[in-house]
């Protein structure tokens, strides 16, 4: 017995054996069983999705011998003819190969006659758009006034060519494209009863490639246990329709996240002696990119195959994905019109590294002026202790013009990180400038005093001088002392929301901060509760996105969040309910109005409330 390809050997005999298009079949069935048949049937679809199977199961419901039913016998003979491609009262016409008007009237000619065998006549016309406009005018008449027993088929993949008045004389039904998850089922059903040994990653890969066409998929499947004698492995289906490496674009992203330039550009040679299309390639990096968005927003809408991706989109932030996502997509555009798809390929890349490199680098900028702002203050303190205490008089002058300097440098980081936060700075960190201008403002007096006695005054006055310098050290160092123990209750007195305000979050951060209230701070350890019903927000990255800005605000901080529900108002709950309070008062505000009052006297008007908005002032 001579080899039958699969999509032959697996057609569908009957609407239970469909896959997809439940749409169609339900209408169809409910049509069948209830007796409410049309004259004329319009398939329309792109290639390999059911068009012609679908009706020709129609056609066997028709005839069975058993009666009109969605559920046709299969066994009696007008069945098995039809199933065998035999059945007289079928007629398949290719309008393809025959467009002429002399074709159409031939089988116009023969339509009054009754059915031989059947109980319907049945004309199944395949890509019918291709027919002659001679032709569709003779065809005109007869289709919207057919003899009973005659039943018009008519499937095409191009419905915008068929004149309106064809249209507007059958009863139309669309398929859709096959779902790549539908058809990977059915093609692991179909190897598990052919006894074939596959891989799962395979029939991923041809699902793919089918791009909807279940047809497609069944012939891309035969030449891949051709190719892999007898098994379908992933290895294989990816040399052999020259596919791109799901596992290498991963590698790709990892290197890009892990900013390893070096891995990056290798994998991107191998790219070069692996895949011969870029375009291909660009379109699993947008549709991984998608995929890791979706993942870090919802892990559990992955598929099966793809829970590796969770440890990827952990590697980036939201903002990553969605900046990769735009840069590969702007690419696939540009790949178009580059003269070099390799190079444009390639600088896609690059350009991936370089937004990452100059993001990462102005975090650590500021994170670094954030350090450089406490340090040199407290360097500034200390140096003007230490002169302060072991300066001899000799050198006042010198003293004087280094502790004008350290006051200065002090008080421009002070006023700097005033300006930067809106005048909301760390009261610590003003504390310690004030006392800094303070000591230096005694010790200036100190110096002129010492400047203006040397050599003039007597040794016991001197000494009385050196007594005024220790006191004004004295009273520096009670000074710094109260100054820290002021920064230790603001950090005690901590305000969440105010603190939360200035942190200036975006995206998934923002929203967790938001639904976070204040448990604890001593000063090292910030401890927040977090709603179980918000658990989702609580992730690895924006865990650590939070405790970066709060680095930069409070030092270096440790940052515990917990899941617990608290009876304190958390900023987000805080905002919805100052919104509603303002919004209350607005339709307060509004309809207390003398003419809104006069307009719902005079013409009955009625104020729609969701639409009143609270502006501020």
């Amino acid at each position: 017995m001579s080899y039958q390809v699969l999509a032959r050997k697996w057609r569908p005999k009957n609407f239970m054996q469909m896959v997809g298009q439940q749409h169609v079949l339900k209408s169809l069935q409910h049509a069948l069983d209830a007796g409410r048949l049309h004259h004329a049937y319009l398939f329309t679809g792109t290639r390999g999705v059911g068009k012609t199977t679908l009706s020709r199961v129609l056609a066997k419901s028709l005839n069975c011998l058993k009666g009109v039913s969605s559920t046709p016998c299969g066994v009696c003979s007008a069945c098995i003819a039809i199933d065998q491609g035999r059945f007289v009262d079928l007629i398949e016409v290719d309008a393809a190969s025959r467009t002429k008007v002399e074709d159409t009237r031939e089988i116009l000619d023969n339509v009054q006659y009754a059915p031989t065998e059947g109980r319907y006549k049945v004309y199944l016309i395949d890509e019918v758009h291709m027919l002659s406009t001679h032709s569709f005018n003779a065809l005109l008449k007869t289709l919207e006034e057919p003899p009973r027993h005659v039943k018009f088929l008519l499937a095409t993949t191009d419905p915008q060519k068929l004149p309106a008045t064809v249209l507007s004389r059958c009863l139309r039904f669309h398929l859709r494209p096959m779902v790549q998850g539908d058809i990977e089922q059915y093609l692991a059903f179909l190897l598990v009863e052919e006894k074939i040994s596959f891989e799962k990653t395979a029939l991923a890969v041809l699902a793919q490639g089918a791009k909807g066409s279940m047809r497609d998929a069944l012939s891309l499947l035969d030449q891949a246990i051709s190719y892999g004698q007898g098994v379908v492995k992933h290895e294989d289906v990816v040399t052999m329709l020259g596919a791109v490496d799901r596992d290498l674009v991963l590698k790709l992203l990892e290197g890009i996240a892990e900013q390893n330039a070096l891995q990056v550009i290798e994998l991107t040679e191998q790219f070069a002696n692996s895949v011969a299309d870029y375009s291909a390639s660009l379109e699993e990096l947008i549709a991984i990119l998608h995929r890791l968005a979706l993942a870090q927003v919802a892990p559990s809408a992955l598929a099966q195959h793809e829970q590796n991706l969770n440890a990827l989109a952990q590697m980036m932030n939201a903002e990553q994905v969605q900046l990769y996502y735009q840069i590969a997509l702007t690419g696939y555009q540009d790949l178009i019109v580059a003269p070099d798809q390799k190079v444009a390929f390639e600088m896609l890349i690059l350009r991936m590294l370089a937004f990452t490199q100059i993001d990462e680098a102005a975090t650590s900028t500021s994170t670094s002026t954030s350090t450089f702002t406490s340090t040199s203050t407290s360097t500034a303190s200390l140096s003007l202790s230490g002169s302060a205490l072991s300066s001899p008089i000799s050198s006042s002058s010198s003293a004087a013009g280094a502790q004008q300097g350290a006051r200065q440098a002090a008080m421009a980081v002070a006023r700097q990180e005033l300006n930067r936060t809106g005048g909301g700075a760390d009261p610590r960190l003003l504390s310690s400038a004030q006392a800094l201008y303070q000591n230096d403002k005694t010790n200036s007096h100190i110096e002129r005093a010492e400047h203006s006695f040397v050599g003039e005054q007597p040794y016991g006055e001197q000494k009385n001088v050196q007594q005024a310098k220790s006191q004004a050290v004295g009273a520096h160092d009670s000074c710094r002392d109260a100054s820290q123990e002021h920064g230790q209750q603001a950090s005690a007195q901590l305000n969440w929301h105010e603190l939360m305000r200035q942190l200036r979050l975006v995206g998934v951060v923002k929203q967790l901060a938001a639904h976070c209230c204040l448990h604890s701070f001593d000063g090292n350890t910030l401890i927040l509760y977090l709603d179980p019903q918000h658990a989702g927000l609580k992730t690895a990255r924006t865990e650590q996105s939070l405790l970066q800005a709060l680095h930069q605000r409070l030092g270096q901080v440790q940052l515990l969040i917990e899941l617990k529900r608290s009876s304190q108002e958390t900023p987000a709950a805080q905002g919805v309910r100052i919104a509603k309070a303002e919004h209350a008062g607005a339709v307060d505000a509004f309809v207390q109005d003398a003419k809104v009052q006069a307009l719902q006297t005079e013409f009955g008007a009625r104020v729609d409330e969701s639409t009143i908005q609270w502006v501020k002032p």
